[in-house]
């Protein structure tokens, strides 16, 4: 599901650990600690890295 990377605003073709920068930086600037209004963007971020973790394939940079 490439819609999964899209709130971290990576592509499937970028490694795992590529994935992770991406994901730490945006959850950083939007966790709801520092802004109530952003949290259910962040929500969606967690799913979506949740969802990557589980089913990038860092071998060859695809979805399993």
């Amino acid at each position: 599901m490439e819609s999964a990377y899209k709130p971290c605003e990576a592509r499937p073709s970028e490694s795992f650990d590529e994935i992770r920068e991406k994901f730490i930086r945006k959850i950083i600037k939007i966790h709801p600690d520092k802004d109530e209004l952003k949290s259910e963007e962040a929500k969606s971020l967690t799913e979506a890295w949740a969802y990557i973790k589980e089913h990038h394939d860092n071998n060859n940079n695809r979805i399993r």
